[in-house]
Formats: structure tokens, sequence, C-alpha cells
């Protein structure tokens, strides 16, 4: 017999969306796709909306505008054919799905793009790009010398990737031109002039991204051939993330961009601070836990930042964070307060009691003193008593002690004297 179980309750509209928004961002955190473009705007926002189409399909496409404005030289119009890079989420107020595009790049096979597929195989045949020749990167980097442009935003980029990473790296900007007929030459010259000084652990050439034809110095022989010869490691960051030279082929390693590369060598010294971040994180859990807890929820906001772009959350949660720190000061001054406040207390009461104790000492000691003099044998002699000795010193206590010519010394209350005995005393 068939167990028959309880419907589940329906979804509402926003819930559905909401759960298939999620899937498809994990799902497709990035991709690339290839299509003609249809109904290309821009919005007096600065963001870009247009379609990608095929022969059979139409998909939604929004840029928004700090993208829009690295895309500055492209002609991208409707009917040109494009590779555009992004995530796909979902638009809830529509319930349609699009493209949230990062990156693009045309896609038409134009002189130079011919000529870059041209080389391409002639090095492959080669082998200039076979893994086997690839030289491993120093896991413990020291000296890294930067092929760059020392103006361009590139370098900018990678140094402080390298500086937020607290790397114990010495970088070198070895300055080259990197764009125009002269650029190949220098950057060839540069890796030649930079394997005979010696001394460093990596190279890395670094630029911004560009056209195929702001690339192409890198798209050069004889700088591929450069690459392939250096004895040092190279590192290739050059363009975004859908820019490939022939230069990333050639590399011993290629990071998507000069970001990614200052991020590599981050990640090759984050290993080795394992140990002290197991000490840290100790410390926080064992002193810190409100304060870790407020962490975390500023780190989910983030993630939530990212995916869903409001920017009033952030600061929402930043001043909760301030406030907090705000209490926790104010608690922790009151505790201190109280814990002086009792100290004092404390102190007053020991040095009451401790007052208390010494008089009675005092007391206690005066009235020993009191007994003590009232046993003073000297007390006696004034009045009118006296202490008599024998020359051998033995006290008289009786007139059996004595006898005639015998010789004592009589003290009294201001001195002593000495006195002979004439006669006993015939009555005893």
């Amino acid at each position: 017999m068939i167990k028959e179980t309880e419907p589940q309750a329906p979804f509402t509209v926003s819930r559905l969306t909401e759960a298939i928004r999620r899937q498809l961002e994990d799902r497709y955190d990035w991709v690339q796709v290839r299509g003609e473009i249809s109904g290309f705007k821009k919005a007096p926002s600065g963001h870009a909306y247009f379609r990608l189409k095929d022969e059979n399909s139409v998909l939604e496409c929004v840029a928004w505008r700090g993208t829009v404005v690295r895309w500055a030289g492209l002609d991208l119009q409707d009917g040109a054919e494009v590779i555009a890079g992004g995530k796909i989420t979902v638009y809830p107020p529509r319930g349609q799905y699009q493209l949230v595009v990062s990156a693009i790049r045309l896609a038409g096979l134009g002189a130079l793009q011919q000529q870059f597929e041209a080389l391409k195989r002639l090095l492959a045949q080669e082998g200039l790009f076979d893994s086997d020749r690839k030289k491993p990167l120093p896991v413990f980097p020291r000296k890294i010398a930067v092929i760059t442009s020392p103006t361009g935003a590139a370098v900018r980029d990678f140094l402080r990737m390298v500086r937020q990473g607290r790397c114990p790296v010495h970088c070198t900007v070895c300055p080259v031109l990197v764009q125009g007929a002269e650029a190949a030459g220098e950057i060839a010259r540069m890796i030649q002039t930079v394997n005979a000084r010696g001394g460093f652990d990596w190279i890395v050439l670094c630029r911004g991204g560009g056209s195929l034809e702001d690339l192409w110095a890198f798209n050069e022989e004889i700088v591929a051939r450069a690459v392939a010869e250096s004895s040092i490691p190279v590192v290739s960051a050059v363009g975004h993330e859908i820019d490939y030279t022939i230069a990333d082929f050639a590399a011993d390693y290629r990071a998507p961009t000069p970001t990614a590369a200052g991020q590599l060598v981050c990640d090759f010294f984050e290993s080795h601070r394992g140990r002290l971040r197991l000490v840290r994180d100790r410390l926080h859990r064992s002193f810190f836990p409100a304060l870790a807890r407020e962490r975390e929820r500023l780190e989910v906001t983030r993630r939530a930042l990212r995916r869903y772009h409001p920017m009033s959350a952030i600061a929402d949660r930043r001043q909760r964070l301030d406030e907090f720190a705000a209490d926790f000061h104010r608690a922790m001054t009151n505790v201190v307060q109280q814990g002086r406040t009792a100290c004092r207390h404390g102190r007053r009461v020991l040095e009451n009691a401790m007052k208390h104790k010494l008089d009675r000492k005092r007391q206690f000691i005066r009235s020993c003193e009191q007994l003590l003099h009232s046993y003073n044998p000297r007390l006696n002699l004034s009045r009118g008593y006296a202490i008599c000795r024998l020359e051998e010193g033995r006290l008289v206590r009786k007139t059996s002690d004595v006898k005639a010519r015998d010789v004592m010394q009589i003290t009294v209350s201001d001195g002593a004297f000495c006195a002979e005995v004439l006669e006993e005393d015939k009555k005893r």
C-alpha cells in the first residue's frame, strides 16, 4: 500500500524567484557567451543594457557603470559579434534571467586575430607551450621583477594587492613600453636583462586590459621566445579575464589580471601564516566572541552586497558594529570602575582592621609595661628597703646568712655602699 504524504506548501512568486536566482548564481558564477549585440543602449546612470542573440535564442544582458567605463575604445553597437563574460542572475521584477557582464571583447576574426592564431599554431608546433617545459614557481619568492609601464594602473593594482597581503617580498619595477611599435622589443630586452642581472625569483609581465591592438606587443614572436627562454619563471598578467595573449601561453603561469597576479603572490605566503592565523582565531574565540560574531555578520552582509548590490545595507551593518564597539567600551569602563571602587573599599576595611588590631596590641603592651613596672625591685628601694649582698654576690635573706666580720654590699634607691657585720644577732 502506498503511503500518502502531505502536500508541500506552495511557493510564493518571490520565494520561487529568489530560489531560482540563488541556483543560477551559484551554478553560473562565471560564464562566457558568444553572440550578436542587439538593442544596445546606455542609461543616464551610465549602465548599459543590450541583448545577445544567435539563430535560435536571445539573452538579456546588463553592464554596470564601472564596467562600461573600461570598454572605452570598443565599437559596441548593434550587429557586432562579441564574447561577453559575467554571471547569470535573475531580475525579480520581471522574473527573467540575464547576464551581468563584467568583461567583453569583439569576437570577429580580423587580420590581427588571424595573425594571432597563425603565430599561436607555429609556436605550439615548436613545443613552446608544452606543460613539461614550464618551470615551477618558487614557493617563497623574495625578489620579483615587474616588467610593465611604471605609470599604468596595472602595476598599481599589483603592488597594492602585494602590500595588502603584507607579503615580505621586494618588487622591482622594470619600466618598458607596453603598447606601440617599439614595445615588443623593449619587453624582450628587459626579460633578457633581468635574467642576466640575476637575483630575482619571479618575473611578472604586467599590463591592464584593452583591445587586441592595445595588447599586440605581448603577441609578438620576439616576446614569446624571450619568455620561453627565460631561466627565471615568468608569470603573465596581461589584460582582463577574457584576454589571452601569446605571452600567456609561453609563460610558466598565467594570471587573469594584474590584481590576480598580486593575489597569487599573497597565496604563496598564505600557507606560512597558517599557524599564526590559528593562534589569532583562538584568541578571537576566547577573548572577543561577540566581536567575532559581528565580524561574521559583516562578512555575510558583504557577500549579500556583492550579490544584490544594495549599498545601504553595508552602511547599516557598519553603524551597528560601531555601536556595539561603543557599548563594549562602556561596559568595560564600568567593570574597571567597579573594580577600583571595590579595591578602595577593601583597602579602607583592611586599614581599619589593622589599626584596630594595632591599638589593641599597643594597649596590651602598655598593660604589660605597667605590670612589669610594678614588679620592679627599685620601687621598694625608694620606700626605704635595701638589698644586701655578700662579697661573693649571694643575697642576704635572713640573719643566719651572715656572721661577724662579714662585709656586705648594701644597695639603696640612689646607690650602694659596703658595710661590715660587727656582731651576730644573739636572739636567733
